[in-house]
């Protein structure tokens, strides 16, 4: 039956190195690496895996001169549902597949050469293959919660991990320098799930970047994300990192879709609202707050009346990086993470960070408002020093500036 319904075509978990006839299949692409050179052979390889059904995947490379495996780069992508034709069957290396790609479930892999073998586009009914781009391809029971990686991110840095998360934001690429010295692009994005509103995710894929930019909807999109490398950041904290390895199953159809449903409910209630604020006066504010007890966002048009630094009191507050929390100092001057925070279970684990906070009074023509709190950047712009600058001055200083 199945012969019949798609031709000659080859299901995956049919392919051995031992067939008499040329190869012919067909999968949709769920991963790809783009072309690189191999100097041993002079010639340059790309590689990517394609899926035929739940249960099957395959890897499959592909080699030839610089101009022709650039073009096909080009012309397959992921999503894409393409026919591979005259491929030869080789058992998989373990060692590489292991090392340097995602796993793969079919025991044989596919090697492709310029002027032998050939790939093209699927022309055909494509839903037998579309859909299978949002089948997961691990069991849930293989993820691990957010709060889970904090509490143990001391054992887990260097590991890869699974994850079923929520998108929260994703930031604009920067050029960057990575480990090897070339400049790429590196895009970050922010990631939540029912046990933490926040965790943070590197990309450096040029593909996956433009997917996410074009594709992913911030506070809706599911992301069901394996063989995630765990490091640590600038600030010791441990951030995801999507290497070759990584597969991202884009809005996963889950079986136990309880706990993604309150992670959506988590990272929108923790979400900026800066794009739905109105603008007000402070008169307007003042009366929705005595009405309400939910917080007020607004734009506002005022002039400071009073920023008092020259009270002797410190302008340094110390947050944790993952919760945002502010941390307070113990009777032994240790900084002490609030109960929540995933960070508390693994005190040996440095999370924190140091900023500055203004306390000041903003007046408009309708009143004024007293504890007006501004932290971070906006804080360092408005006294002219960063946090560490700001540490070393003299209160005489502070006054003269």
């Amino acid at each position: 039956f199945k012969i019949l319904l798609y031709g000659m075509y080859h299901k995956l978990n049919q392919i051995n190195p031992f067939q008499s006839t040329g190869i012919q299949t067909i999968g949709v692409v769920i991963w790809k690496q783009g072309p690189r050179i191999v100097s041993s052979k002079n010639l340059y390889v790309m590689g990517f895996i394609i899926r035929d059904s739940i249960e099957d995947s395959m890897y499959t490379s592909y080699w030839g001169s610089k101009a022709f495996i650039e073009e096909e780069s080009n012309k397959i992508g992921i999503g894409k549902i393409v026919v591979i034709s005259n491929p030869n069957a080789l058992c998989k290396s373990e060692a590489s597949s292991s090392r340097y790609r995602p796993m793969t479930t079919c025991h044989y892999e596919l090697i492709m050469r310029e002027s032998v073998a050939s790939i093209t586009l699927y022309t055909g009914d494509p839903s037998p293959y579309s859909n299978l781009l949002s089948q997961p391809c691990i069991p849930l029971s293989e993820t691990l919660p957010l709060s889970h990686i904090f509490a143990h991110a001391s054992e887990l840095i260097g590991t890869y991990i699974n994850i079923v998360v929520v998108l929260k934001q994703i930031e604009v690429p920067k050029k960057w320098i990575n480990d090897e010295g070339h400049i790429r692009n590196r895009c970050q994005f922010d990631v939540g799930d029912h046990s933490c509103p926040n965790f943070t995710i590197v990309l450096w894929d040029e593909e996956w970047i433009t997917i996410a930019l074009s594709q992913w909807e911030e506070g809706k999109t599911t992301l069901l994300i394996s063989d995630l490398l765990l490091k640590k950041d600038n600030y010791k904290l441990a951030t995801g990192h999507v290497t070759s390895k990584t597969i991202i199953t884009v809005n996963p159809k889950l079986d136990e879709p309880i706990n993604v449903n309150v992670a959506i409910d988590t990272v929108a209630s923790t979400q900026t609202t800066e794009q739905n604020a109105t603008v007000m006066n402070i008169g307007t504010i003042i009366n929705l707050l005595q009405d309400s007890s939910s917080p007020v966002y607004a734009t506002l048009f005022v002039f400071v009346s009073k920023l008092d630094i020259d009270s002797g009191k410190s302008f340094v507050i110390t947050k944790c990086h993952g919760c945002k929390s502010r941390l307070l100092k113990d009777s032994q001057n240790n900084i002490d993470h609030l109960e929540h925070c995933p960070a508390k279970l693994d005190p040996s684990f440095n999370t924190y960070k140091t900023e500055l906070s203004l306390t000041m009074q903003i007046t408009d023509e309708t009143g004024s408002i007293d504890s007006c709190r501004v932290n971070s950047k906006l804080a360092e712009r408005i006294v002219g020093h960063d946090v560490n600058s700001w540490e070393q001055i003299t209160e005489a200083q502070k006054n003269r500036d």
